[in-house]
């Protein structure tokens, strides 16, 4: 395993938009493709923010994104991490095999 540092950017989140930007950069190691994202926000996309943003991050609790290959876990997960306030929390995120 090789440990790297990242530098995120910082990204707002609408719960209203339609629409979710991801920089090349703020998927750089993560195993999705290296390129500028347009994420279309399905209803789950949305379900999942306030999931992350409600009992994990308010309430301190351990989150977990199931589900089947394909559906958008680690996208919904790449695009959660840059709206954090980098002051107040460190990312660790492990990719690939270990």
């Amino acid at each position: 395993m090789e440990w790297r540092s990242t530098r995120w950017g910082s990204l707002a989140y609408d719960l209203s938009s339609q629409y979710f930007l991801l920089e090349k950069e703020d998927v750089d190691e993560s195993g999705l493709p290296p390129v500028r994202m347009t994420l279309y926000c399905m209803p789950t996309f949305h379900r999942q923010f306030e999931f992350l943003r409600g009992e994990v991050l308010s309430e301190g609790h351990l989150g977990w994104i199931l589900g089947p290959p394909g559906t958008g876990k680690s996208t919904t997960a790449m695009a959660f991490v840059p709206t954090l306030n980098r002051r107040e929390w460190i990312v660790t995120s492990c990719v690939g095999d270990a």
